[in-house]
């Protein structure tokens, strides 16, 4: 979990320079990279990622509050759990910048003590390293194969955060502060989270697993649902649904749309949403598709910034037509091209995974490709979109240049 947290750290902090240094958006510096209007295309998908985001986490939340309640069957109770656990998370972003941040510190730190109390109960403290460090062999069958599969899953729920950092290093106080408190952040829970998730996992953290066991290994897996739902809606998704349609809807009204749009997308499979079996079954596969729209919208922007741009923007250029970031009638063709590109490689998986092909119909290498999902489109698309954006770059110096 540290190696996969690690890996996505890079983009994540990263991501935090634009809103660091020059006070913008998401939904703003996206024009930079795909045009004054073709941004909306982008942040109509970090819409789609943050509330499907929402909608995993609360179904996550209400699972176990319905294990917990003893649910029957009946598909009712846990729909209404889910609402009300969706609600929980996006009313701290209705009530503004202020809420936010003092709820999500306070679920941080009682997360932090569930996760020592989960970790100080331990009967053995050395086996639980040894299994951090990968001392619980995997199976022969598994191998290199297993563990990549899993360094994706690891990486990829990290990574879903990566387009966010933007919106909330607005308010950074400096870059430098920014980014060390995004890596001690993010490799300090997941350090402490992974261990709480292997004693979890081990059953041992209350020897036979009385009720006071259970009932704490709930409480954290209820108060990280709803951590992760609520800084997954935060005030970008609000902003991103005011910025696709200014004129009617506001930043609140946004964060009350988060609920409808989320049930939507779950809506996919609607089993998902009342199954009353534990969500890790189908989590792994929503995590590798959600995932997947985070790496190419990523990679893209940030290639755009800090390779083409060089950290530098014209302000005023992204908030009107006819400017630097007009391209071709507001969009930039050769982004849609690198987004397109990225998510190639990953699109058999994924098109298995939603169920509009045969699982049996990907091959081994696509298959390979959709376990390390949005590495992959991270890295096709951010080289890409490079390359289209140099030869652009030449064919305008050279056309500058021509004789007439």
């Amino acid at each position: 979990m540290v190696l996969g947290a690690a890996l996505a750290l890079a983009p994540t902090v990263l991501g935090s320079h634009p809103g660091a240094s020059w006070g913008i958006p998401f939904a703003v510096l996206a024009r930079a990279s795909h045009g004054v209007r073709g941004a909306r295309v982008v942040v109509a998908l970090r819409v789609v990622v943050g509330c499907a985001w929402l909608g995993l986490m609360a179904r996550v939340a209400a699972g176990e509050l319905g294990a917990a309640l003893s649910l029957g069957s009946d598909p009712s109770p846990r729909i209404a759990l889910f609402v009300a656990c969706a609600l929980l998370a996006i009313l701290p972003a209705v009530c503004g910048h202020a809420a936010l941040r003092r709820v999500l510190t306070v679920l941080a730190w009682g997360l932090l003590a569930l996760a020592a109390i989960l970790i100080a109960r331990h009967p053995n403290h050395l086996d639980l390293l040894a299994s951090l460090r990968g001392g619980a062999e995997l199976p022969d069958a598994a191998g290199v194969p297993g563990f990549l599969t899993s360094l994706g899953l690891t990486s990829a729920f990290w990574a879903t955060r990566a387009l966010g950092t933007t919106d909330l290093a607005r308010r950074a106080a400096s870059k430098r502060g920014e980014a060390i408190g995004l890596a001690c952040g993010v490799l300090t829970g997941a350090l402490c989270f992974g261990l709480a998730a292997l004693a979890i996992d081990a059953r041992a953290a209350f020897g036979a697993d009385p009720p006071l066991g259970i009932a704490v290994r709930r409480a954290f897996l209820v108060l990280g649902a709803l951590a992760s739902a609520t800084a997954a809606v935060g005030e970008s998704i609000p902003l991103d649904l005011a910025s696709l349609a200014p004129r009617v809807v506001r930043a609140r009204l946004g964060a009350a749309l988060c609920l409808v749009v989320s049930m939507g997308v779950l809506a996919w499979r609607p089993g998902d949403l009342i199954a009353s079996d534990p969500p890790g079954a189908f989590l792994a596969s929503w995590l590798l598709d959600v995932s997947i729209l985070v790496g190419p919208v990523c990679g893209i922007i940030l290639v755009d910034y800090f390779l083409i741009h060089r950290a530098r923007l014209d302000i005023d250029d992204l908030y009107r037509r006819d400017g630097e970031y007009e391209f071709s009638g507001g969009w930039n063709i050769g982004a849609f091209i690198a987004l397109l590109a990225g998510l190639g490689p990953v699109a058999p998986g994924l098109c298995a995974s939603l169920g509009l092909i045969r699982a049996d119909a990907v091959g081994a290498l696509f298959s390979a490709m959709y376990a390390q999902g949005w590495l992959a489109s991270f890295a096709v698309a951010g080289l890409v979109y490079y390359l289209l954006m140099k030869i652009r770059t030449a064919l305008m110096s050279a056309a500058r240049i021509a004789p007439t």
